[in-house]
């Protein structure tokens, strides 16, 4: 196991609301987010939690990664080199590696940005599992408020598979940054809330339904569905029907806006090891000792009923070429061989599940911007260099 705090400089004197998502601040803000925003708890069980066990693999002394140009890269300089604030390696369920800086430790929560949308989109796919939630049926069946803006005749399933066809123009995007709070207000009329925020957007005639259209704030009004049709908060939500019977060793905590409503796109926050039992669940079938948890019908719908044209004509099918792969309920899946699925936040949030070979790796980073395509590229390479030492 590896733990290294050296680097660690920045303190909670030097950070607000207007550098935090900047480096080197980032570097403490990514794991003190409730000291920074507003933030709800996601309870675990201490009756019940699931001790991870460990069993350190010198295999992984072996690791060697290719840097183009300059020299090939070990793992703690992999780490480094991808500014990792903490990272865990599953093997059969068991830690076989752990690496800590920043300031991290075992039991520091870390925010997970876009790894958020994975567990919104369980939420929703459990809620229909009860009969709860109509995935086929308009997002305004359930929120009238947007019968009139862009989300017209989008379904619930469109905003899981990101295939809603609105577009944020440059300022549409600052006045969500407005309405969640991740910024200083900035904008005198703009709205002061996600609801009033999507409540606002204009009908700008959007097909809904085709290629692959990443917009990051969709997920929040997949939140507002979710929390709208159980009467419950979305931190409640995750804590009742993943935290708690999944057994994870530490409480999570989930940014609100300013009226409570969630920020179920990208402001969860969870520990490293958590993080990776939650890949550790799914790639056990959604099961605890034989404990349904997430249904499988579920995770099997996830894996195999994504649409791999309307990944293709999507924009980020450039970043993954000669890959076949789907987005289905926020997960990306690579159907090529090997075979994996992963989910991903903005400056370097990972998580990787290898069901065959039962590998999971959780990577959290503070890295200096939100998309470095060096690093994500080095970051899948590493996953298969571990994968093929494994």
């Amino acid at each position: 196991m590896m733990s290294n705090e050296n680097s660690f400089r920045i303190n909670a004197e030097q950070v607000n609301i207007s550098n935090w998502l900047e480096s080197p601040f980032n570097q403490w803000a990514f794991h003190n987010v409730d000291k920074l925003l507003t933030c709800k708890k996601v309870a675990n069980d201490p009756q019940n939690m699931r001790e991870l066990s460990f069993n350190r693999s010198s295999l992984l002394d072996q690791f060697r990664l290719k840097d183009t140009g300059g020299p090939d890269l070990d793992l703690i300089q992999f780490l480094k080199a991808t500014s990792t604030d903490g990272f865990v390696v599953l093997k059969n369920g068991k830690i076989v590696y752990e690496f800590y800086d920043n300031g991290m430790t075992a039991h520091t929560p870390h925010i997970l940005m876009s790894i958020t949308k994975s567990f919104t989109g369980l939420i929703a796919g459990m809620l229909a599992s009860n009969n709860l939630i109509n995935l086929d049926k308009l997002i305004s069946d359930y929120i009238p408020e947007i019968a009139k803006t862009a989300y017209k005749r989008a379904t619930i399933r469109h905003l899981m598979d990101m295939r809603v066809g609105n577009v944020l123009d440059k300022t549409q995007e600052n006045a969500y940054e407005n309405a969640v709070g991740w910024r200083p207000q900035s904008l005198e009329t703009a709205p002061s809330n996600l609801h009033q925020f999507f409540a606002q957007l204009p009908n700008n005639s959007s097909t809904h339904g085709g290629s692959f259209n990443y917009i990051s704030a969709n997920t929040d009004l997949l939140g507002w569905v979710i929390e709208r049709i159980s009467g419950e908060s979305f931190a409640k939500l995750v804590s009742e029907l993943i935290w708690k019977p999944m057994g994870s060793a530490d409480d999570a905590h989930m940014n609100v806006d300013s009226t409570g409503a969630a920020q179920s796109t990208r402001g969860l926050s969870t520990t490293s090891r958590d993080l990776a039992m939650f890949g550790q669940l799914i790639l056990e079938n959604g099961k605890r000792n034989g404990v349904e948890i997430i249904p499988a019908a579920l995770l099997t719908d996830i894996i195999t009923n994504g649409d791999h044209e309307a990944w293709k004509n999507g924009a980020f099918a450039q970043g993954f070429a000669n890959l076949t792969m789907n987005y289905r309920s926020n997960w990306y899946i690579i159907q090529s061989e090997p075979q994996y699925q992963f989910a991903m936040g903005i400056y370097g949030q990972n998580l990787f599940i290898d069901q065959q070979n039962e590998i999971v790796v959780a990577k959290f980073s503070s890295q200096p911007t939100p998309l470095d395509f060096k690093m994500i590229a080095m970051t899948h390479s590493a996953f298969s260099a571990i994968r093929g030492l494994l």
